[in-house]
């Protein structure tokens, strides 16, 4: 629901990009972090109203996101690596744009103080579980503005050949 938080309710899973193309705010030393994130490494930025509830949040999340340090589905797969947060604060009452993909659209164009989980391919790590999110998701849930913009980015990251198609 729009008025709780957790991993998955309230919440925006963006790329550093996101930050740029929707002008949020965040101070230079965090962009800088969000902008070369090391494997393990995610960022955590919460609405500053949220910031009494820093440990509890960010406990949730890695313990969340650590699925994708695990070397299997398996429910006991041991974990490769841990996820570690960056935590940053947003000014309050803050509206972010949701990038509706008309696959699974939502009724809601903009949400009102989300947290937002900012990561990348290198950031999630190269496990079997990361490796498989993305190419699950990648059809759907990933906006790239231009259409020649998209064929350099899926040249430069040597995945060109593996695309059957682009929809604009």
């Amino acid at each position: 629901t729009l008025d709780t938080y957790s991993p998955d309710a309230n919440v925006l899973y963006v790329s550093p990009s996101y930050l740029d193309k929707e002008n949020v705010a965040v101070n230079d030393e965090t962009r800088q972090k969000l902008a070369h994130l090391q494997k393990g490494e995610f960022g955590l930025l919460l609405p500053e109203s949220l910031r009494s509830q820093e440990a509890e949040l960010k406990k949730i999340f890695e313990e969340r996101l650590n699925y994708y340090g695990k070397s299997s589905e398996d429910k006991d797969a041991p974990l490769e690596y841990e996820m570690r947060a960056i935590v940053s604060y947003l000014p309050t009452g803050e509206k972010r744009f949701v990038y509706n993909n008309g696959e699974n659209p939502v009724s809601t164009q903009y949400l009102t103080d989300p947290i937002l989980v900012v990561f990348t391919p290198t950031s999630i790590g190269d496990s079997i579980i990361s490796k498989s999110m993305w190419s699950i998701n990648a059809g759907n849930n990933i906006f790239v503005k231009g259409y020649e913009s998209g064929l350099e980015l899926l040249k430069k990251a040597g995945i060109y050949e593996q695309v059957s198609y682009l929809k604009e």
